[in-house]
């Protein structure tokens, strides 16, 4: 191929029931040689820490280059990528029954597969690392814990969730244990041993919900679907509070805690929340749904989070008055309850690197919009759903795909 020359992609796709359908796409290429993948340290929960606060101390440009793209031949639903010593880990699903759940290991620079380990079901949502460990929950209850640099399970156990609903939420790791788990059967666990240190009795489980568990400095917030939101005590897994008022029973999105408060959307509002006591400190009402799996990002001035029908909205962090809202492309996958086309739906959480914030979209595309404007000023077309919220370090963007694609984008 030559460097400024036009081509055409055609593509025609073949189905079962005997019918076809196809499509073209021309392109200029253009001869790039992207930076090599140099991470600067380790992204270990959903959105890189257990208080999931979307701030990246690392700083992208806009000129962000496709370094490598791997399938790892299973779908990604929610399981954000995670990296750790130079590695990168993503969970997988297995809604066939052909195997295919479970965590597949890529080399960071490269992207060539360093090991998969197979689970019994699938692995929807959130993993995470602590002392080498990897750690992931599926939707029958098993929690794994698995050598992060071989692939080899250290141990394994069976929470006590009911097989029904199936666990969809995700899990956080902080100071030595994993918090796993939802209703009777969240659990704090030792990382190194599996030993349990308690299991919640003050709360039932419910309805499965999209949720991670968030880790604030003295509690473990939770919830679950047409339950409400809780917090446990995070020493003895007392439960210290529920609310399942004001518009917080029916909630996908998980929380993200700064100082001692808590942020999250629900339904059709934000609430800021005293991480503590769970008392709702603040409600706004928003002309648009939030009943998405995204988490509110906090900047200086502004407060991100993704919708389910008006893609991504921004508010003044001191005013709570709407700044901007960028409307991504209908979603090729409808997951927001009672939606359908054309509605833009954002699952993903913003995650800000200097003046960007970098979102997937269910409409195929990973965004880098301008956090004052609301401005996207750069963008990638995957061309399937994007669920799983990025992951950055160094000089590079990890985003997967609900295809199985993963990608390291590198900054010039």
């Amino acid at each position: 191929m030559k460097d400024g020359q036009l081509y055409v992609l055609y593509i025609k796709a073949f189905f079962t029931d005997g019918t076809s359908t196809d499509t073209k796409k021309p392109f200029i290429y253009r001869k790039t040689n992207p930076e090599q993948v140099k991470f600067a340290g380790n992204h270990t929960n959903l959105l890189g820490n257990p208080r999931h606060v979307g701030c990246s101390v690392d700083t992208l440009s806009t000129s962000l280059q496709l370094s490598w793209i791997r399938n790892v031949g299973a779908n990604i639903f929610m399981s954000s990528p995670l990296i750790y010593n130079q590695h990168i880990y993503v969970g997988t699903v297995d809604e066939n029954l052909r195997g295919e759940g479970g965590i597949t290991s890529l080399d960071g620079k490269t992207g060539i597969i360093n090991w998969k380990y197979t689970t019994r079901n699938s692995i929807k949502n959130t993993i995470a690392i602590e002392d080498g460990l990897l750690f992931a929950q599926d939707t029958e209850g098993y929690l794994y814990a698995i050598d992060a640099d071989t692939g080899v399970l250290v141990w394994e156990k069976k929470l006590q969730n009911n097989t029904l609903p199936a666990l969809v939420e995700g899990l956080a790791t902080h100071a030595g244990r994993v918090y796993a788990g939802t209703g009777n059967g969240l659990s704090a666990l030792e990382c190194k041993t599996g030993k349990e240190h308690w299991v919640n009795t003050g709360w039932k489980q419910h309805e499965g919900t999209t949720t991670t568990i968030t880790v604030g400095e003295n509690v473990v917030i939770s919830g679950a679907q047409w339950g409400g939101l809780y917090g446990n005590d995070i020493r003895t897994g007392e439960m210290l509070w529920r609310n399942n008022k004001n518009g917080l029973t029916n909630r996908g999105a998980s929380a993200a805690v700064y100082g001692n408060l808590l942020y999250i959307t629900s339904q059709s509002s934000l609430f800021i929340l005293n991480a503590s006591t769970g008392q709702v400190i603040v409600r706004k009402e928003l002309p648009v749904s939030v009943d998405v799996t995204s988490t509110p990002l906090l900047t200086d001035n502004r407060i991100i989070f993704g919708t389910a029908d008006e893609g991504v909205m921004a508010l003044d962090r001191e005013t709570l008055d709407e700044v901007w809202r960028f409307k991504t492309n209908p979603a090729l996958v409808y997951t927001a309850p009672y939606t359908r086309y054309p509605v833009a739906t954002v699952e993903t959480s913003p995650v800000s690197s200097g003046n960007i914030a970098f979102t997937g979209a269910s409409d195929g595309t990973l965004y880098g919009l301008d956090i004052s404007t609301g401005t996207c000023i750069w963008k990638h077309e995957m061309g399937t759903p994007c669920f799983a919220t990025v992951a950055i370090s160094g000089n590079t963007l990890i985003a997967v795909d609900f295809g199985g694609n993963v990608y390291a984008f590198t900054a010039q």
